[in-house]
């Protein structure tokens, strides 16, 4: 079913002038949803509401007025794998079958205990220090690491104490992507909440500090954590995921970030069973925890929140 037989909202754009058009679609159901994902392309700016949530109007209120936002990393601000990432650029092939069966595992949810996930996050730091890893390697490799499309542009509409980075993943490769990459003042960052690295007087990896563990299944927690810090409620947070288990972005103002980078494998991709389909085959939970589902791109957020786009 083509995105032309939903109901369409007109944007009126004022003020500023961006490169892409975005076009805001109601959708009342899932099979809706998929329909529109199935026939949108690769390049499209298509901002999905949930009809039967909220009224357009009413998102964009709450997109302007949102005190603060907090955002998954992997997958949401970097599109990739930040383990995908160090296999290619650090060679980490020593320990690769290992960490494999590990991610089988965890992709085939074997890892949904809290003992379990820390042990996931824990182990790759292991491999990472054994191979000798130094700040100034994630560091050249965050200059390289591109960001999803629309999140400096967004971010930008917050101050730097109003936004926090909520992953299970490591702080410092988190650090180093938000100076290298975003531009970002040193003393002036996000709030970070991921596993803290630890590093000898060389710079060199030598373990973790597994207190700082952040969890698929703690995720919730900082969310309300990063809202009491502000003095506000959850509620008034943009949370911002792109997998099932990023369920913390239930209690902001949600957005689910559509995993789908080509047409052409969505579809098959969400009926597979490799690791890679693992947030796409979770797409129904994501629909039914978000008042809204951006593809790709993350730019009519921030057109909405800067009063470019009025709905």
């Amino acid at each position: 079913m083509s995105p032309s037989a939903f109901p369409r909202i007109a944007c009126k754009e004022v003020g500023m002038s961006f490169s892409s058009q975005c076009t805001v679609v109601l959708a009342d159901s899932y099979e809706q949803f998929l329909g529109i994902m199935k026939e949108s392309s690769d390049t499209d700016q298509v901002l999905v509401l949930r009809g039967d949530a909220v009224s357009p109007q009413y998102f964009g209120v709450i997109i302007r007025e949102a005190k603060g936002i907090v955002s998954d990393m992997d997958g949401t601000i970097w599109p990739g794998s930040g383990w995908a990432y160090a296999r290619e650029h650090w060679q980490l092939t020593e320990d690769r079958r290992q960490e494999s069966i590990e991610a089988d595992a965890y992709f085939a949810n074997s890892y949904n205990t809290q003992k379990a996930q820390i042990k996931f996050a824990l182990d790759p730091v292991v491999r990472m220090a054994r191979f000798g890893l130094t700040r100034d390697m994630i560091h050249q490799a965050a200059r390289q690491w591109p960001v999803r499309e629309g999140i400096p542009e967004l971010f930008a509409c917050f101050k730097p104490h109003e936004i926090a980075v909520n992953s299970y993943g490591l702080f410092d490769p988190i650090r180093a992507l938000f100076i290298e990459s975003m531009r970002y003042n040193p003393n002036a960052l996000p709030a970070i909440y991921a596993l803290r690295m630890l590093w000898d007087q060389d710079g060199r990896l030598i373990g973790s500090d597994r207190t700082t563990v952040v969890t698929d299944l703690m995720k919730s927690a900082v969310l309300a954590m990063h809202a009491a810090q502000l003095g506000v409620e959850a509620c008034d947070l943009i949370a911002i995921g792109d997998s099932p288990s990023d369920d913390f972005i239930r209690h902001g103002i949600g957005i689910a970030v559509v995993p789908r980078e080509k047409r052409e494998n969505f579809m098959s991709d969400l009926e597979g069973g490799k690791r890679e389909s693992h947030r796409l085959r979770g797409l129904q939970k994501m629909w039914e925890m978000s008042c809204a589902v951006a593809l790709g791109s993350l730019m009519p957020i921030a057109q909405i929140r800067c009063g470019v786009i009025t709905l």
